[in-house]
């Protein structure tokens, strides 16, 4: 579960705030980044809705592509918010806020 670690830091956490979030102890924490112990299914889903990525990046399964999801768990927080709600668009709204972004980007 070294992902876990690497996700918690880069979104400025602690180990007793992740732990606050998930509902367990921060010695939990400690010991699912150690592997000493593993979460739950509830825990790893929380911790998947937490930072936005899937459970299986979360776990190291060897099995997908995990480039694009490094990308994503490290943007900052306000990014990922901006990225979650932006995904929720529809095309034609996505288009409109790519359009007003551009027009901000060339007045500068």
């Amino acid at each position: 579960m070294k992902n876990l670690k690497k996700l918690r830091e880069a979104h400025g956490m602690s180990q007793q705030k992740l732990a606050e979030e998930l509902f367990v102890t921060q010695q939990s924490i400690y010991k699912y980044e150690n592997n000493l112990a593993y979460p739950t299914l509830d825990t790893l889903k929380l911790m998947s809705k937490i930072f936005s990525v899937p459970i299986d990046y979360i776990v190291e399964n060897d099995f997908i592509d995990t480039t694009a999801i490094e990308q994503i768990s490290t943007l900052a927080k306000d990014e990922n918010e901006i990225l979650k709600y932006y995904r929720k668009l529809s095309p034609e709204l996505k288009k409109t806020i790519l359009t007003l972004l551009m027009q901000i980007e060339q007045k500068k």
